[in-house]
């Protein structure tokens, strides 16, 4: 299948016990970290990069890529990784990103949500990559990203 596009994005689900790191985008709804591909930067650094810029959390554990899945709209290749929350993260707070210029017009609420209401939460972007995490997370015994 042949994808016509150059647009490759890194998506990170982080978990800590049956819960997602999400962060609720003033005009786009609840989201996990997720952007672009910069030139020279790996699917992986893209993702780390995404996620502190995003909710202001520094990855160093592994990631664990759960493969890619193809956006329709607008159309673009996301990488999907897992990663297991580091410890020591609050319930809740509020990130100023320090991505985009319009993302630095806003202040995210970086929140958690069970993993049963994701559907429910998330934006419907977002549902197939929560299904593919939800899907390995069910292999692993849903507390973390890989089992230990």
């Amino acid at each position: 299948m042949t994808v016509p596009c150059t647009v490759e994005k890194s998506v990170v689900a982080i978990v800590r016990e049956f819960t997602l790191l999400a962060f609720r985008h003033p005009q786009a709804g609840v989201q996990l970290p997720k952007g672009t591909r910069e030139l020279g930067e790996s699917p992986e650094e893209t993702a780390r990069r995404e996620v502190f810029e995003e909710v202001g959390v520094v990855l160093s554990e592994p990631l664990l890529a759960l493969g890619q899945w193809i956006c329709p709209d607008p159309t673009s290749i996301w990488n999907v990784f897992v990663a297991d929350a580091p410890p020591g993260l609050p319930p809740t707070w509020r990130h100023a990103p320090s991505g985009s210029d319009e993302e630095r017009r806003h202040v995210f609420d970086v929140i958690w949500v069970r993993m049963g209401d994701a559907l429910d939460v998330f934006h419907p972007l977002f549902h197939p990559v929560l299904n593919v995490v939800c899907a390995h997370l069910d292999q692993v015994g849903n507390t973390r990203a890989s089992q230990s």
